[in-house]
């Protein structure tokens, strides 16, 4: 008993030793101005999102359909520091003021796990939470100024509102029922108006409550999600899209489907979830062959030779598709052997995804995103990451225990990750 104590103890001081570290590290790519994705540097995205919040600056309704405004998101990032932020007058410290806001996001993050995980130390928590700060797409958008981490944050606090109605109901007061209800459709709102992929948020948490509130508390939670969906039906009203004019054109939205993209999407999602397939057992593993995932599979199939039918995969874009593709571009150089392997990881990282997910909310969370790629051009992973190891561990998460193992498997995870994209940005960049 005594040496388990002791191995406890050990294992969370060189977790206190990592956390430590990669805070370190986080504040030393900024002041290095790192650029571990590819899209950061002083003449990369930056530049775009610097004249698109100057537009704002000098004038918010005249310019909502300007189109000048290049970012594919609604601008209400680029709104709230032109109104709000004292800190975007030059170039470097709004630099500084995005940084600073991004660091809000493993602090809430933090306090998410410790909502699904509060049997588990103390020290772990704080290391997985930290462990976004690997992201490289988030250290990306936290040096250079870029609008992806502000959803992050919303995400965070909508699951804390979430989560504190669902255990909670039955004894919180009728005022703080009403208080989480606002707090929640507000939350989940915004997540949607810093990043439109994430509607299906909002939608999940009115759809998971509504059951079970009474008829009154119904009629206030669907009055207050319609109040605050007013701003975004007035811009998609005039936009005519769900995107503003010029990304709606250049990203060919609604103009065809893109079927490789489905593929590629669950790769994607499968690579993130590696480094918790060591919870699954044998037993889990062999609900593969209930009549339900066999018929499942079979559609994967036809859906795999209807690719090879197809036979476009030469002319596609090189751009986007994920982790996979740009290793299968370095490794082969015959297409037909890129099309071989690719073909084989969809269908390996199909299967991963029916291995681990088991929850019917879960798999039609998965299934939006799988299926919601088809009409995105170009479909990259930066889309979702971090975004899939948030919700993997808040609301995707399938009875997850933060154990020493799965710590040890994600922190090797997203160390490998982070130099990988590294190496691999400094070679083709």
């Amino acid at each position: 008993m005594k040496l388990e104590t002791k191995n406890e103890n050990n294992a969370d001081l060189i977790f206190r030793t990592i956390f430590v570290f990669i805070i370190g590290y986080f504040f030393y790519g900024y002041i290095t101005d790192e650029n571990a994705a590819g899209a950061g540097g002083y003449n990369g995205d930056f530049n775009l999102i610097w004249k698109n919040l100057n537009l704002y600056k000098n004038g918010i309704l005249e310019n909502l359909n300007n189109p000048e405004y290049t970012d594919s998101r609604f601008p209400f990032s680029y709104i709230f520091h032109s109104i709000i932020n004292p800190f975007a007058d030059n170039k470097e410290s709004f630099r500084h003021s995005v940084f600073i806001l991004s660091c809000l996001v493993p602090i809430l993050f933090y306090q998410c796990l410790k909502q699904v995980a509060n049997e588990t130390s103390n020290d772990k928590i704080i290391l997985v939470s930290s462990l976004i700060l690997l992201s490289p797409y988030f250290r990306t958008s936290a040096y250079w100024g870029l609008g992806e981490n502000y959803s992050f944050i919303f995400l965070c606090l909508s699951f804390l509102a979430f989560h504190n109605i669902k255990i909670n109901y039955e004894i919180n007061s009728k005022k703080k029922k009403n208080l989480l209800l606002i707090g929640v459709s507000f939350f989940s709102s915004l997540c949607f108006y810093f990043d439109q992929k994430l509607i299906i948020i909002p939608l999940m948490i009115y759809l998971s409550l509504f059951l079970m509130l009474s008829k009154y508390e119904k009629i206030l939670f669907t009055i207050y999600y319609f109040i605050f969906s007013l701003p975004c039906l007035y811009l998609v009203t005039i936009w005519g899209s769900i995107l503003p004019p010029d990304a709606a054109d250049s990203r060919l939205i609604s103009e065809k489907f893109n079927f490789y993209n489905l593929g590629y999407a669950v790769t994607i999602i499968a690579f993130y979830i590696f480094p918790f397939l060591i919870l699954k057992n044998k037993t889990q593993i062999m609900k593969l062959k209930t009549k339900q995932n066999l018929i499942i599979i079979m559609l994967f199939i036809f859906y795999l030779t209807f690719l090879v039918i197809d036979n476009n995969f030469e002319n596609l874009p090189m751009l986007g598709k994920g982790i996979f593709h740009k290793l299968y571009l370095i490794i082969f150089e015959k297409d037909y052997l890129r099309f071989l392997f690719t073909m084989i990881t969809f269908l390996i990282c199909f299967l991963i995804l029916l291995i681990y997910f088991e929850k019917n909310y879960s798999k039609l969370l998965v299934f939006y995103f799988v299926f919601s790629s088809m009409i995105i051009f170009p479909f990259m992973q930066e889309y979702l990451d971090p975004l899939l190891f948030i919700l993997l561990l808040t609301f995707l998460n399938e009875k997850i225990l933060i154990d020493r193992n799965l710590v040890i498997s994600l922190t090797i995870f997203y160390s490998l990750f982070l130099f990988g994209t590294k190496i691999y940005y400094n070679i083709t960049l």
